[in-house]
């Protein structure tokens, strides 16, 4: 699992790989304390999917710009933006990974 802590680093990771999954999150925020934990062992578990990252939307504005809730999960397929979940449930977070 990746922690990109700016927006350049979160673009070159976008180009650099074919699938990315990323949890978007504040760290002061207690539903992505909740789940980040559940988001690591999936993210272990699940390699074959793609990279995994953590983007603190502090730090990175504008990778986070269209991000309304916390925590929201996006998937990128060669650069664009295919799925997206929003919530704590970690049944739907493996749903949302097993769709990509």
């Amino acid at each position: 699992m990746l922690a990109v802590i700016t927006d350049s680093k979160f673009e070159q990771v976008l180009c650099e790989n074919n699938t990315v999954i990323v949890l978007f999150l504040a760290p002061y925020n207690k539903a992505c304390q909740f789940i980040r934990p559940a988001y690591k062992f999936l993210s272990k578990n699940n390699r074959s999917k793609g990279l995994f990252a953590i983007v603190n939307v502090n730090l990175c504005p504008n990778a986070s710009i269209d991000i309304d809730d916390l925590p929201t999960f996006h998937a990128y397929r060669k650069g664009s933006l295919i799925d997206t979940y929003t919530g704590t449930d970690g049944h739907e977070l493996l749903s949302f990974i097993n769709s990509i």
